[in-house]
């Protein structure tokens, strides 16, 4: 946690360095911490989710685990890890 907040005070100058559009979403250094990482998405890019029908919808729900809730196409919530 002290290096994400150290890390932090550099975000500034990683997102000017990005194209309008692009925003980071998450950045963190390795376990080892020789790596530096910055996942950053576009903006203008639709991330809802959409289904045709009830049939491919169920279809998909099916290839989750139990507790398992797809929020958009980035994220998935177990409510299991995250009770609370």
């Amino acid at each position: 946690m002290k290096i994400r907040k150290a890390v932090e005070t550099y975000i500034d100058y990683f997102s000017s360095a990005l194209p309008d559009n692009f925003v980071i979403k998450d950045y963190y250094i390795s376990n080892s911490g020789n790596e530096f990482y910055i996942y950053y998405r576009d903006e203008t890019k639709d991330n809802q989710i959409q289904y045709n029908s009830i049939n491919e919808y169920l279809t998909h729900i099916d290839t989750y685990k139990p507790f398992e809730i797809e929020v958009d196409n980035e994220h998935i919530i177990n409510l299991i890890d995250n009770s609370h």
